[in-house]
């Protein structure tokens, strides 16, 4: 853990480093603009009548230079460059992005025609939240998904980028779990989403009433109302194999929940 935390660390400092680098040479880049600006703007102003033809092709050629300038800079700007930090950071005009890690478990299974439908989604939440970034006037997200067969469901993992530092994990959630929403709940294939948050812990708990552990969502409910104290993960409990059907696994969220579990049990 301390050196998962070191190296985060590293990529946040050379983040902030890059990001800093990039602001200096935007500033440089409009001071230049503005020197290319005056300069045009002064150029004319000059008395055309008193000039020769050679010192009217020269004031020509000057602010031809000068506008030329001023344009391959905006236009680079256009572009937008950015500079990738690892997997998690993305330096974008002088700030620095993140990016933030959603799962969603679905209903069907994950064959040909649910990867199709997710690549379908994917286009489709992406093309919202470009308008969402051009209605905001700022760099659009980017979601990328991936399926996955688990034997805890059918799950897709969503990686969310190019978001501001400032933007709360809980702000993306609400706005990629309403495109969510939006596109499965029509398709009956949708049952939960949720933040990553890193690797939880699974253990199995030997039994459960047959009447809750048919239904994932109303065992989580249960384990949550009865266990208040324990910290559980957010993918929903499932039936421990074919050979224990009143099993079930269920996930907490670190060391210390499991060794409270241990201690103390579950209800």
């Amino acid at each position: 853990m301390a050196e998962e935390e070191k190296r985060n660390t590293e990529k946040q400092e050379k983040a902030s480093e890059l990001a800093r680098q990039e602001r200096t040479k935007m500033e440089k880049e409009n001071a230049v603009i503005k020197d290319c600006e005056k300069q045009i703007e002064m150029l004319a102003k000059k008395d055309r009548n008193s000039l020769s033809p050679e010192e009217l092709m020269k004031l020509g050629s000057d602010m031809k230079t000068a506008k030329d300038l001023a344009d391959k800079i905006k236009a680079e700007r256009e572009i937008g460059k950015e500079a990738q930090v690892g997997t998690e950071k993305t330096v974008i005009s002088g700030m620095v992005h993140k990016t933030v890690e959603l799962w969603m478990i679905h209903t069907e299974k994950m064959d040909g025609w649910l990867k199709t439908t997710l690549m379908g989604a994917m286009t489709e939440i992406n093309k919202l939240l470009r308008e969402d970034g051009i209605t905001e006037n700022r760099t659009p997200w980017v979601a990328k998904a991936t399926g996955y067969d688990r034997k805890a469901g059918m799950e897709s993992e969503w990686r969310i980028s190019k978001i501001r530092e400032d933007v709360t994990e809980i702000e993306v959630f609400k706005r990629v779990n309403a495109c969510l929403v939006g596109f499965f709940t029509d398709r009956n294939d949708y049952q939960k989403a949720w933040i990553g948050r890193g690797d939880t812990i699974p253990l199995v708990a030997p039994s459960a009433p047959s009447d809750h552990i048919k239904d994932r969502k109303e065992l989580e409910l249960n384990l949550k109302e009865e266990n208040k104290k324990v910290k559980f993960g957010d993918r929903l409990p499932r039936k421990f194999g074919s050979y224990r059907p009143l099993g079930f696994v269920f996930e907490v969220e670190n060391k210390e929940e499991v060794l409270k579990v241990i201690n103390s049990g579950i209800k």
